[in-house]
């Protein structure tokens, strides 16, 4: 059995970017950011952010160019290492995440689009607004 599943909840970190292969087909690349907080052993709390390359394609990208800087969203898909030579020829590797559903988290009261504040809110505060949304 292989299984490869990722599900993701972040902020994008940049507006999304669109292109087209040279098949007509839409691609969105974006970075999304998943913060948490943890205590040391000191009781000291610290936040760590992950960021994740996320790359869609067709009718998903068409939904994801639709997003802005620091809008919350989720998705699931799976991870893809993709390799290539870079200019100085040096071998170079990326793992991203290939979106198969995207939609846009909403809260309650508009937030406008501040990271951190969402971040602390409490379970349940939030409702997906499109989900799901496409399949690839």
């Amino acid at each position: 059995m292989t299984l490869n599943d990722c599900k993701l909840a972040g902020y994008i970190g940049s507006a999304p970017e669109l292109r087209f292969l040279p098949s007509g087909v839409p691609v969105t690349n974006m970075r999304v950011g998943q913060s948490y907080i943890y205590t040391d052993a000191k009781q000291q709390p610290h936040r760590k952010t992950n960021w994740f390359s996320v790359v869609s394609y067709g009718p998903v990208a068409e939904i994801a160019k639709t997003f802005k800087k620091g809008d919350n969203i989720i998705l699931d898909g799976q991870l893809e290492t993709r390799e290539w030579q870079g200019q100085d020829g040096s071998r170079r590797k990326v793992v991203e995440v290939i979106a198969r559903n995207i939609g846009k988290l909403e809260r309650a009261a508009d937030r406008n689009g501040a990271p951190e504040e969402a971040d602390q809110q409490e379970e349940g505060e939030s409702s997906v607004d499109a989900w799901p949304i496409a399949e690839k």
